[in-house]
């Protein structure tokens, strides 16, 4: 039994160029085409979920499986090393009309087998060093991970104080500057439910362009000349940070407010 498999990434794509070439392969070699099986799939990780799978292909042991090339049945080497195995099991063979260029290194088995277990054995050697590094300095008293950021009392009671007026956690960190983690920390610090969700309501907005007033867009404007950051006048003028670097770049275009 001559079976042709096409495969192609997208189903934007065309088969009329792979099956031409099979089949003129097939018409000069004088292989009867029992049947064409077309499949649209990704070559990294769905090998196994078309016609390629382990029950369809015990169906049509001894039979010989034509395809324009190796990277048609799969472009991931340790999936493409693993059907090239089961296929030999079953006894069906593979014919490449179009080989690649690179064919001895892409197709052979104990190459890819090879390079696969190098991949493996480099993996669990990482890992193995790794967990070794972190238990060894565990062991020490060494505290692992980020170190704590501290925050002022006062910021804290401003999370604190504008969480309970409903305003969520992305405006709360807008509002103050402090990262949304470093939010979340501070109310679960202080036992409050967090609700990722929690949104304030459409008309209660903290601020807005149009209702920065001049004088204060101009002192925003005045400190950024003298070298203060985004956070900085965050922090100064309690002011989210989408706000600020909008008027900053009002300000710059020479924008008349």
């Amino acid at each position: 039994m001559n079976i042709v498999y096409l495969r192609l990434s997208e189903d934007s794509q065309d088969f009329s160029y792979q099956e031409n070439k099979v089949l003129c392969y097939c018409k000069e070699k004088r292989i009867k085409v029992d049947d064409i099986i077309r499949e649209y799939s990704n070559g990294y990780s769905e090998i196994y979920k078309g016609f390629l799978q382990k029950e369809n292909l015990e169906k049509i042991k001894k039979s010989n499986l034509i395809v324009y090339n190796y990277s048609r049945i799969s472009r991931h080497a340790t999936c493409l090393h693993s059907f090239l195995m089961l296929v030999k099991e079953l006894k069906i063979n593979i014919i490449e009309t179009c080989p690649l260029k690179n064919k001895n290194i892409y197709t052979n088995a104990k190459v890819i087998n090879f390079f696969t277990n190098v991949s493996n054995l480099s993996r669990e050697y990482i890992s193995k060093i790794t967990k070794d590094a972190l238990k060894d300095l565990k062991e020490k008293g060494v505290k692992l991970g980020a170190p704590k950021t501290e925050i002022s009392e006062t910021d804290r009671n401003k999370i604190i104080e504008l969480y309970k007026d409903k305003v969520s956690i992305s405006e709360i960190a807008r509002i103050t500057g402090i990262s949304r983690r470093i939010t979340d920390r501070v109310l679960a610090e202080t036992n409050i439910k967090i609700e990722h969700k929690q949104k304030r309501d459409i008309g209660e907005k903290v601020d807005t362009i149009e209702n920065i007033d001049i004088e204060t867009k101009y002192l925003i404007w005045a400190d950024t000349k003298i070298g203060l950051t985004v956070f900085d006048l965050v922090k100064k003028y309690n002011i989210s940070r989408e706000k600020i670097e909008e008027c900053i770049k009002f300000m710059k275009g020479g924008a008349h407010w």
